[in-house]
């Protein structure tokens, strides 16, 4: 599934979750009772939702509320057939390339389009965090 609806920023990541701009924290938690939640105590908590399986694609999702309103979704994803990401195996340039990939799948889902009236989205690569993704944050 997997859709992010370009005019009004909502993600549909399965049939039974969607998002958007006014989802609050405890919405999502209702619609993924199996996540992991963890409040920051500064007015930011996160729900993390992982191993959902989207077109032989497993995608781990981090959704930040910043005083119970979604803020921003961070996500990745590698292939079924891909190895297991751990410390062991990192390579910097493979994550770059990780980086790449996530760049190409945003444009063939959305265009080359990154920014939008509600928000924008992006792939980065973190050198000091040692990952790549794609961060999705709201106005």
């Amino acid at each position: 599934m997997c859709y992010i609806n370009t005019n009004s920023g909502n993600f549909q990541i399965t049939k039974d979750i969607i998002v958007g701009k006014n989802c609050t924290f405890n919405k999502l938690l209702s619609l993924a009772p199996k996540s992991e939640t963890r409040d920051l105590q500064n007015g930011f908590k996160w729900i993390y939702i992982s191993n959902i399986e989207i077109e032989n694609q497993v995608f781990h999702f981090g959704f930040c509320f910043y005083h119970e309103l979604l803020d921003s979704i961070h996500f990745s994803f590698y292939g079924t057939y891909d190895k297991k990401l751990t410390w062991e195996n990192y390579n910097e340039k493979d994550e770059m390339m990780r980086k790449d990939t996530f760049d190409k799948w945003l444009t063939k889902t959305l265009g080359k389009t990154r920014n939008f009236e509600w928000g924008a989205i992006n792939a980065y690569f973190d050198l000091k965090g040692g990952n790549s993704g794609i961060c999705l944050r709201y106005r």
